[in-house]
């Protein structure tokens, strides 16, 4: 019918398709606010402190003194997401908890534990180096930081084939500066191994590993996106 130079339709005659992913993406792209934030925050940092707690207690040393490799850092982590995903469901609205626990997949398997893979392996890879002096800390630090990278890449590439294949939701997404946020774990993990046994750069990488840690949480609790 039209009215005027104006043409006018039904509502059902819309293409629905379009304008419900137009809404979709307006509505990812508001902010959650910074109380909601703080509360996601809050329950991944009190994951972490759990978790890093229970592993002080079970290797009978203080919570500052605890050694922190593999499986520590997948627990810890783990614990972070798990929060964050309650933290998340809890004080955002509940139309994003489908996409907070598929973030939470990701994050733990795509994020965390392929790039965790790489870095100790490159780890271990680089104790059995038999050099000694600088040379020895170049080639370990080039083995060690080249897992890194390759770890996140890898991770990278996972975290778009878990969207596509396991959530049917093709996402190519390319790495930004940004996404060096959910790798500080594995970075922190990478510069300790660099470092060494026994000293003080490896000492304060165990101590920001678990507050590191909080940052997988906090992505997955923040996650926003209509299905």
């Amino acid at each position: 019918m039209k009215l005027g130079n104006f043409q006018t339709y039904k509502f059902n005659n819309w293409d629905t398709g379009t304008f419900a992913a137009a809404r979709n993406d307006l509505t990812e792209n508001v902010p959650m606010s910074g109380l909601q934030k703080a509360g996601v925050f809050a329950t991944a940092a009190a994951g972490v402190a759990a978790t890093t707690f229970a592993f002080a207690k079970h290797q009978k040393l203080p919570v500052t003194q605890i050694a922190i490799n593999g499986k520590e850092v997948l627990g810890i982590a783990g614990a972070s997401v798990l929060g964050g995903l309650a933290g998340g469901i809890a004080f955002d609205d509940k139309k994003y908890a489908k996409a907070k626990a598929r973030e939470a997949f990701v994050q733990y398997f795509g994020n965390v534990s392929i790039a965790l893979a790489f870095v100790t392996g490159a780890g271990k890879l680089a104790d059995k180096i038999n050099l000694k002096g600088p040379a020895a800390r170049i080639v370990r630090g080039v083995t060690i930081l080249g897992g890194l990278l390759a770890g996140v890449l890898t991770g990278n590439k996972v975290c778009n084939f878990i969207n596509e294949k396991l959530f049917g939701q093709k996402v190519n997404r390319c790495l930004k500066p940004t996404d060096a946020a959910p790798h500080l774990d594995d970075t922190a993990l990478a510069i300790k191994y660099m470092a060494g046994k026994e000293t003080l750069v490896n000492s304060i990488m165990t101590k920001i590993i678990p507050i590191a840690l909080i940052t997988p949480g906090f992505e997955v609790g923040t996650c926003r996106k209509v299905d």
